[in-house]
């Protein structure tokens, strides 16, 4: 629980500083085995984060990363109509190429947002890990070099 805690301390200042299309939206966070760091839904009367319960070994730094690309997610998944987001994106799921620019465009996003730093470092502490979900992350995700590249062409690499 007190992680949770944690949790939603640093999810409620991101919001609060950086995602006010979030800021009256129910928001349930809960630690979960799961595939990957975290994951975001949209459900019926609130937005759900997962998280990997290796999160709790996370530095707030790093939680800041892993927040700030999971509210992007939320936002853009708000943003969207029922119909884009239940119907229209399940089929565009089953596509590799829609995910990758899905998750590129998250990050970018996060990134505009002035998260570059926190972003890159929590994506270098995975990059180079003995992880064995490694290949499967990095046929997904911007590397960290390319996180950095972008938030320096954009002027975000503070």
């Amino acid at each position: 629980m007190n992680n949770e805690k944690n949790y939603y301390s640093v999810a409620n200042s991101l919001i609060k500083k950086s995602f006010p299309i979030l800021k009256n939206k129910k928001i349930k966070i809960y630690e979960k085995e799961i595939k990957f760091s975290a994951d975001t839904k949209r459900l019926p009367g609130f937005l759900r984060i997962r998280t990997n319960p290796r999160l709790r070994n996370y530095s707030k730094k790093l939680l800041i990363g892993i927040f700030a690309h999971e509210l992007c997610h939320l936002e853009n998944f708000v943003n969207s109509s029922w119909f884009d987001y239940y119907v229209l994106r399940e089929f565009k799921l089953m596509s590799n190429n829609f995910i990758k620019k899905e998750e590129e465009d998250t990050d970018k996003e996060a990134i505009r947002k002035g998260y570059a730093k926190e972003l890159y470092l929590q994506r270098k502490s995975r990059w180079n890990s003995k992880d064995r979900k490694l290949k499967k992350i990095k046929k997904f995700y911007i590397s960290p070099d390319e996180i950095k590249r972008y938030a320096l062409s954009i002027g975000k690499w503070k």
